[in-house]
C-alpha cells in the first residue's frame, strides 16, 4: 500500500495558491486523504517523521507548514518542531498550522498560545483551510 500512496503523491498536479507547503503527518491514510482533497490548491511536501521533519526543514523554507502534534511513536512532537523553527530566522515567515486530533476545549487556545498561526481539528475541510490561506496569504 505505501508503494500505491508514494506514487500517488509524487503525480503533479494544476495548484490554485502559488504557496509551498510541507504537511508533517505520520498516518499515510490521512496524508492520502489531504492530498486528495488539497490536490487542486498547491503542491504539498510530506514529511512522515518528526526527524524527515526536521531534515526537511533544515534544507528548505515553506510558507506553509500543516503540523501534526502527535507524531506517533516518536520522542519529538509537532510542538517541539515549532520550537526549531521558531529558533530558525529562514523560518520567519511561515505559517504553522496545527491539524489535530487535540480538540478538547481549551485546546486551540493552547496551541495559539505556544505559537502555531492557527489550530485545526482533523480531519481538516478544504474550505477551512482554503479561509486560512486566503486570511495569510
Amino acid at each position: 500500500m505505501e508503494n500505491k500512496i508514494e506514487a500517488t503523491l509524487s503525480q503533479t498536479s494544476n495548484i490554485k495558491y502559488g504557496i509551498s507547503v510541507l504537511m508533517v503527518e505520520d498516518d499515510y491514510i490521512n496524508i492520502f486523504m489531504m492530498q486528495k482533497i488539497f490536490e487542486s490548491l498547491f503542491s504539498i511536501t510530506y514529511a512522515k517523521t518528526s526527524s524527515e521533519a526536521i531534515t526537511v526543514l533544515e534544507n528548505n523554507t515553506y510558507d506553509l507548514v500543516l503540523m501534526d502534534i502527535n507524531l506517533g511513536d516518536e520522542t519529538i512532537t509537532g510542538v517541539e518542531i515549532l520550537k526549531i523553527m521558531k529558533q530558525d530566522q529562514r523560518h520567519s515567515q511561515t505559517k504553522i498550522f496545527a491539524v489535530t486530533g487535540y480538540v478538547m476545549e481549551g485546546d486551540r487556545e493552547k496551541y495559539l498560545n505556544l505559537g502555531f498561526d492557527e489550530h485545526f481539528p482533523k480531519p481538516l475541510a478544504k474550505e477551512t483551510l482554503t479561509e486560512a490561506i486566503e486570511k495569510f496569504f
